[in-house]
């Protein structure tokens, strides 16, 4: 999903809750740390988050940060957020039926 060229990025969890939003966002298949921290950059910071909006607005959110951040060189599009949104409602859909 992701074609990203290997950065490195430092990720500071100084608290329990940006660790907890990590790793509540690395749930969605293909996104790892920097994916993460980008969604996060633009404001994405839940599954709920994600699963909410739509993939429109989820890139331009996600490519304004990319492009002041230079988080990755992948050219980003609608698909690849719809793809993450589908992932995230999956994920919720799943814990609702738990409960």
């Amino acid at each position: 999903m992701f074609s990203m060229v290997p950065v490195t990025i430092r990720i500071s969890c100084k608290t329990k809750m940006a660790k907890d939003l990590y790793c509540d966002l690395v749930r969605i298949n293909g996104v790892g740390a920097v994916a993460a921290k980008s969604f996060l950059d633009a404001g994405y910071k839940s599954i709920s988050d994600i699963a909410n909006t739509n993939s429109d607005e989820m890139l331009v959110g996600v490519s304004a940060v990319n492009d002041i951040k230079h988080y990755y060189k992948a050219k980003l599009d609608t698909k690849d957020m719809q793809f993450c949104i589908d992932f995230a409602r999956i994920i919720m859909n799943i814990e609702n039926a738990i409960e």
